[in-house]
């Protein structure tokens, strides 16, 4: 599979953003929050009961790979109930008790790759970039071909703003894809932010308008953002939010909410005391 499809048919949420992951009972795949998922999971009955849920898989390194992780479990395995219980826990927002579970899972079934990754991934939503960044090297360590772990790397490395670290991160991934218009552009952002302005043009001018993404509208967005010109930028948010779904633009909003050009809508807004409260200490 490639890392197009493994980003694009599982559209993080980050902006619809926070939209719940959930099993499609029609389709194959799965909405996750805003970075690519931790893991894929089969189609199965949309329930929230773990028990009913569908197996999440293991994922194997090479064989001959001297950190090669542990053979897949049963589906109804200790290993794999604990597993399904913090994706769970993970979905519904609870990163600490989701961590917790993680931990007797990783008991259970040492160095595990979808362990390392989704705990990586809580310590990203929690804002603890320094763990992400450790948790998600550990993974890589297990099987260094795994796409959501290298992804989310280079997510976690841009939104420390070591920007040139999560060029080099995106760079690796696009080589192999290099069609990938996500990956354009992270890269392509990596650049802007950077402020390396002659190298984002030239890449800006490479998006295509007919592409499968957003990409396009979004990297017009940022150039303007990143100019001052705020009013341009929103037409062209605008324009792609009449053309594309809201999973199809998550991804690329993500990053200009990190650019401080977006609202975070996770943001605690300042309370503002009403016109009444303000006369009343006159």
């Amino acid at each position: 599979m490639k890392l197009t499809r493994l980003l694009l048919i599982t559209c993080i949420a980050a902006l619809a953003v926070a939209a719940p992951l959930r099993a499609q009972t029609s389709g194959d795949t799965i909405d996750l929050p805003p970075l690519p998922p931790p893991m894929e999971l089969a189609p199965g009955p949309d329930s929230g009961d773990p028990a009913t849920a569908p197996p999440v898989p293991t994922v194997p390194s090479a064989p001959d790979s001297p950190t090669a992780a542990p053979a897949p479990q049963a589906p109804d395995s200790p290993f794999m109930g604990a597993l399904r219980k913090a994706f769970f826990a993970f979905e519904s927002g609870d990163y600490a008790e989701s961590l917790k579970l993680l931990d007797e899972a990783d008991k259970l079934s040492p160095r595990d790759l979808n362990v390392y990754t989704v705990r990586a991934t809580c310590y990203l939503k929690q804002k603890d970039y320094a763990k992400a960044e450790d948790w998600y090297r550990k993974a890589i360590e297990i099987d260094p071909s795994a796409a959501a772990p290298r992804f989310n790397l280079a997510e976690t490395l841009f939104l420390r703003k070591n920007y040139a670290a999560a060029r080099v991160r995106f760079d690796s991934l696009l080589a192999p894809d290099p069609s990938s218009e996500v990956l354009r552009f992270k890269v392509y952002m990596c650049v802007l932010a950077a402020r390396q302005l002659h190298e984002a043009k030239a890449m800006l001018r490479k998006f295509d308008i007919m592409g499968t993404t957003p990409a396009y509208h979004y990297a017009q967005a940022a150039w303007h953002f990143a100019h001052g010109e705020e009013i341009p930028a929103r037409d062209w948010i605008t324009r792609a939010q009449q053309v594309y779904q809201p999973r199809d633009f998550i991804i690329f909003e993500e990053a200009l909410i990190h650019m401080g050009w977006l609202p975070d809508p996770f943001a605690r807004k300042p309370v503002r005391a009403s016109a009444d409260a303000k006369g009343e200490g006159r």
